[in-house]
């Protein structure tokens, strides 16, 4: 298996081929994407980049000098970038670490995507789905490369994230490549990357135009919210964030950052509406409890708004 050092990390991590797993997807023409994935568990469970299947009308994974067909999709997280599948008589497995082998400069918070490493080094667009692993060998992190302006650069997502995602209605491949428009697909992942390298101006372009071809794409709303804020406008964000809930209603993440919206626009009443919002939702409790917290420290000590520009989710 290759294996190569990041400068980034120093001598306690590298990012390597998943376990020489291989995911190969086909379009209607013929051509195709082509990167890795991680087996999560030794039931066939595989997560790899959502980027490798867009556009996509078959799928295939490669492992243990097996090429299998991948028919159905466990499990879809847009906000990071990463989906779930399942590979019929799979029954590979890796060895996971607990720990994130990076100096707590490189990870950062993101509005909805959670914890996202930026490792800063430029990569293929092909070694989508590699581990990033640590001095152990262990696998502790899937590298998610973003195209930014002329070059593909490294990011990740740490595993343990990737591991714990809830489980969702099975999907066929073919339901879950019928509810997407190809053009969206392609504008909502070059917005997200812009998102994590905070090129926000470049993001709201990006994400506007994937909510264009696709208007009924709440994680799209979602983000354009964010970027929009990010750029000073207040109103366009609250807008965005709205659209996402109603096409979401159970969306935790876009409640919870309509409600600092709304905070820092000094509607504390609606603000609060948010945290009865997510009370509602039953894995909300601890973004309901943080939110509810915030409002509660505005309106006693009168805290700036710079405490609130970024709070971590």
């Amino acid at each position: 298996m290759k294996c190569l050092w990041l400068i980034a990390l120093g001598a306690i991590g590298a990012f390597a081929a998943a376990d020489d797993v291989r995911v190969v997807s086909y379009d209607a023409a013929g051509g195709k994407r082509t990167g890795y994935g991680v087996f999560l568990d030794n039931g066939g469970r595989l997560a790899t980049a959502r980027s490798l299947l867009i556009g996509a009308k078959r799928v295939e994974v490669i492992a243990g000098g097996a090429t299998r067909p991948v028919r159905w999709i466990l499990c879809d997280e847009p906000v990071m970038g990463v989906v779930q599948l399942w590979v019929e008589g799979a029954s590979e497995a890796s060895a996971f670490g607990d720990e994130l082998p990076v100096a707590p400069k490189t990870a950062r918070d993101v509005p909805g995507s959670g914890l996202v490493l930026s490792l800063g080094n430029e990569v293929k667009a092909e070694s989508a789905g590699e581990l990033v692993r640590d001095a152990e060998g262990r696998a502790v992190a899937m590298l998610l490369p973003q195209f930014l302006g002329t070059r593909h650069v490294a990011f990740a997502i740490p595993l343990f994230r990737i591991r714990a995602l809830p489980a969702q209605p099975i999907r066929s491949l073919e339901e879950w490549a019928a509810e997407r428009v190809t053009a969206a697909e392609e504008a909502y992942v070059l917005g997200l990357g812009q998102v994590w390298a905070e090129q926000y101006d470049r993001a709201a372009r990006s994400l506007a135009e994937a909510v264009q071809w696709q208007p009924g794409y709440p994680e799209a709303w979602f983000h354009l919210g964010f970027a929009l804020g990010k750029t000073g406008r207040s109103k366009d964000r609250v807008a965005a964030y709205d659209k996402a809930i109603a096409l979401k209603p159970d969306f935790a993440e876009a409640h919870y950052s309509l409600g600092i919206s709304l905070l820092l626009m000094g509607r504390r009443a609606e603000a609060l509406g948010e945290v009865e919002q997510l009370r509602r939702i039953p894995t909300a409790a601890t973004l309901a409890a943080k939110l509810a917290t915030l409002i509660e420290a505005a309106h006693v000590d009168d805290i700036t708004h710079e405490h609130l520009k970024n709070p971590l989710i």
